[in-house]
């Protein structure tokens, strides 16, 4: 015969909580990663983005939807592309339902004078506070005269990946 032990929470000795267990059965383990969704987008898709706005504009093609499990998670965003830009400032943010959550400055700031294709790389720590869908997405901007784009050039392959951190 099998044994069952039904916890809500194991304390370690010190008496606080080092794990607990809600109703639907999910483990909460501060720092340990509970779920990966991720997105890739590779130069036959076509470009993620390509303007001459000094405005954020959120590329198409790569994104990345995760229903957190716990609203006390972290949610980690890992981002990379390429990128190639005649204007010699560009900038690249994070978005989290349609609003620039990563930075006013952006992420990545490239100043390129030869306009070359470059790989780009991002990470954000964004808090969950919701066990509700979030819908994670890039987006890039020039800071003045010339044309940004991103993905799909080359080989790259373009990646956005958002895991959730436990709290």
């Amino acid at each position: 015969m099998a044994s069952i032990l039904n916890v809500d929470s194991i304390r370690n000795a010190a008496g606080t909580s080092a794990l607990t267990i809600d109703s639907s059965g999910n483990v909460n383990i501060p720092g340990h990663v509970v779920q990966v969704v991720s997105d890739t987008h590779n130069r036959d898709d076509g470009r993620l983005l390509e303007t001459t706005s000094t405005s954020y504009v959120q590329g198409s093609g790569l994104s990345v939807t995760i229903t957190p499990k716990f609203a006390s998670s972290n949610i980690l965003i890992m981002f990379t592309t390429s990128i190639y830009q005649n204007d010699p400032n560009m900038l690249c943010t994070i978005f989290r339902d349609g609003v620039n959550v990563a930075s006013s400055y952006g992420l990545i700031y490239r100043y390129n004078e030869t306009g070359d294709w470059q790989n780009a790389t991002a990470n954000w720590v964004e808090p969950a506070n919701t066990t509700s869908a979030i819908t994670f997405t890039v987006a890039g901007r020039c800071t003045g005269g010339g044309t940004v784009y991103m993905g799909g050039e080359n080989s790259y392959i373009s990646t956005l990946i958002a895991m959730e951190i436990a709290g």
